[in-house]
């Protein structure tokens, strides 16, 4: 792939935080539509310079600019999904950091007495569906507040990795909508397949948008997504 005015475009190192994986995301996405800088720039509204130190890992991008990368680059949602992490990265980042004058605010007491969920479906991507190599899905559950709490301003978190060999790629907070009790709410993650034959499978909790979780005692398990990856790009 020809990179601005022609000249070849130097790798990327391999990424080691959340800036990192969103570059080489966005520039892998880019080569997949066979775009160069300037077309990109051009069909985006932006300059060569922002998408180059994006893909670098040097600068976060506004979030509608990325929003309309997602589009142009036909995404759905993937590139949205990896700005949201680099947004929780660096938010966990400004918490922990020592120059911070102001005190991390201790988690919260949890569980809530009275709160309760209830898994009620898989409304898409059953467990054990077939995917080709780096294919975009949307997975949504149907879950239920089963006990007296209303729950607001919650969110689906993924636990673990967010993006390493053999493993799916979503965001790390999805938001959950305003929940009353005795409600059913369906949740949708933006999804990417990973690029390695096999099985994989990830693992989703309630959380705060601070990553405190709301049912910490309960089984680590939490909300299950198991794909697998086909070796010879068929799916079903």
């Amino acid at each position: 792939m020809a990179g601005h005015r022609g000249r070849p475009e130097k790798p990327l190192p391999l990424p080691t935080n959340a800036k990192e994986r969103f570059g080489a995301q966005l520039r892998e996405l880019r080569h997949i539509n066979e775009l160069g800088l300037a077309a990109m720039a051009a069909r985006s509204g932006c300059s060569v310079t922002t998408i180059g130190q994006a893909e670098r890992g040097v600068q976060i991008p506004g979030e509608a600019l990325v929003h309309t990368w997602d589009t142009v680059l036909n995404a759905n949602n993937i590139l949205n999904a990896y700005y949201e992490d680099m947004r929780y990265e660096e938010r966990h980042r400004r918490l922990t950091s020592p120059q911070r004058r102001a005190p991390r605010r201790p988690a919260p007491e949890r569980p809530i007495p009275g709160d309760r969920s209830e898994w009620v479906a898989d409304v898409t991507i059953p467990d054990g569906t077939l995917m080709r190599p780096s294919q975009t899905f949307t997975k949504t559950w149907r879950l239920r507040n089963a006990g007296s709490v209303r729950w607001v301003e919650r969110y689906l978190m993924r636990l673990g990795t967010l993006v390493a060999a053999g493993q799916v790629a979503t965001p790390r907070l999805t938001p959950i909508p305003d929940t009353e009790p005795g409600e059913e709410v369906d949740i949708s993650v933006p999804c990417k397949a990973h690029i390695i034959p096999g099985t994989s499978v990830a693992h989703f909790k309630f959380a705060d948008a601070d990553g405190h979780l709301y049912f910490p005692t309960t089984d680590y398990a939490g909300i299950l997504l198991s794909i697998t990856v086909l070796d010879d790009g068929r799916s079903h």
